[in-house]
């Protein structure tokens, strides 16, 4: 059978998957470009129906741009809070492409999805690999993305995205998956050197091992159920014995009113988490402002940042936008991680992988946003967003195909 060339659309998918970690803020042009094609895509040629996984994504995107901006415009003038405005605009512009990538990317593919995140994380691992080595212990590479933190959080998710085509490839291509995820592991842990990116990607990895295991034999499944279950038990018996009692001297340190730690990053943070949550209590329906998520934080703070310290965030993402936004803003962005997480499990059912992709999207979002924030840079922004979407467009493809338990 003649096979027809894949649409723009898709390819614009598969290009966005390959190059982001690759190109840096291109993808984010990219993006750019797409919506407005979307757009005028929309105005002369309109979908006879629009996807409901295209209308809550939608209605979503716009809820947060508009809690996120009326905020901070209640918060008062300032000079470069239009910078702020452009931070969010993805949530408005990609709008269109909610709208349309469902209806009109028909011929995308999970096995496609795979071989596109191979082409970027392998060269991606490898070269924060070499700089990595190159600069030694001294400074952590940022490559195209310009931040070791963006780095990391989507060499994180391309890595995964390596096996996104499981059920549909040969035995061969497997190999090849897991051998380019390896090689992204590598690259993110010893590379990256992300500590919160490497401990996401252990608890996706676990995620993904279970999902692979509903697709295998009983006796696989219950042996792998097994082994996370021994492995929960060491943590409980084991792990959590030995390290409760710093847990403990830690919430101590950080409920004295006089606790302030910047010597390392693990001392920073919680020292950032202990001021946010002082300045969302004070602030708690419209928060601080965009273009005051830490600067407004300072007086909070009973040992202030040193001079040489810079920061532009909470390095958590719900306290982020809980600062900048007060309890709306935590949750417009909790808002992202459910509408993902029901497309694929409550209308992706028929498809296990499809499953697998919503909750590795948004989990991989969420551990990150633990100890980063991960809404508040461009690249990150429209990486994450299209995820979102890709999400519904295999949401949409798997509720619309016969209900007979294959994979899309």
């Amino acid at each position: 059978m003649h096979r027809l060339p894949k649409s723009n659309w898709t390819l614009f998918c598969y290009a966005m998957i390959a190059l982001a970690s690759l190109t840096g803020s291109f993808v984010t042009f990219l993006a750019f470009l797409a919506s407005f094609v979307a757009c005028v895509s929309l105005a002369r040629h309109p979908p006879v129906t629009f996807p409901k996984e295209g209308i809550w994504l939608s209605i979503i995107f716009a809820c947060y741009f508009a809690v996120l901006a009326i905020t901070t415009m209640l918060n008062g003038p300032d000079p470069t809070r239009f910078i702020e405005f452009v931070l969010i605009s993805p949530f408005i512009y990609f709008i269109p492409l909610a709208l349309i990538l469902p209806a009109r990317c028909t011929d995308i593919s999970l096995k496609g999805v795979g071989r596109a995140a191979m082409i970027g994380t392998v060269p991606t691992a490898l070269l924060a690999l070499a700089f990595s080595e190159m600069a030694g212990a001294s400074d952590r590479p940022g490559l195209a993305t310009g931040n070791p933190n963006v780095l990391a959080a989507l060499l994180l998710l391309q890595t995964f995205l390596c096996l996104a085509g499981w059920n549909d490839i040969s035995r061969r291509e497997r190999h090849l998956a897991f051998g380019c995820a390896a090689i992204g592991c590598v690259g993110l842990v010893f590379g990256a050197g992300s500590i919160g990116a490497s401990l996401a990607a252990g608890v996706l990895a676990l995620i993904s091992l279970l999902f692979w295991s509903g697709t295998q034999t009983r006796q696989i499944r219950r042996m792998t159920l097994s082994i996370l279950f021994l492995v929960f038990l060491g943590s409980v018996f084991f792990v959590l014995p030995t390290i409760y009692g710093k847990i403990i001297g830690t919430m101590a340190e950080v409920a004295d009113p006089e606790f302030g730690n910047w010597s390392t990053s693990h001392w920073t943070r919680l020292t950032l988490y202990r001021a946010a949550v002082l300045a969302i209590v004070d602030n708690p329906w419209i928060g601080l402002g965009q273009h005051l998520r830490y600067e407004g934080v300072l007086p909070y703070y009973a040992v202030q940042p040193p001079d040489y310290a810079y920061y532009t965030h909470m390095h958590n993402l719900f306290l982020t936008h809980g600062t900048a936004a007060g309890i709306p803003g935590m949750l417009a962005a909790l808002s992202l991680f459910i509408s993902t997480l029901y497309m694929a499990l409550r209308r992706a059912q028929p498809s296990m992988m499809v499953r697998w992709l919503g909750v590795t999207c948004a989990s991989g979002l969420f551990l990150l946003g633990i100890t980063e924030t991960v809404l508040f840079h461009d690249l990150n922004t429209t990486f994450y967003m299209f995820l979102f979407v890709l999400v519904a467009v295999f949401s949409y493809q798997a509720r619309e195909e016969p209900q007979d338990g294959r994979s899309v």
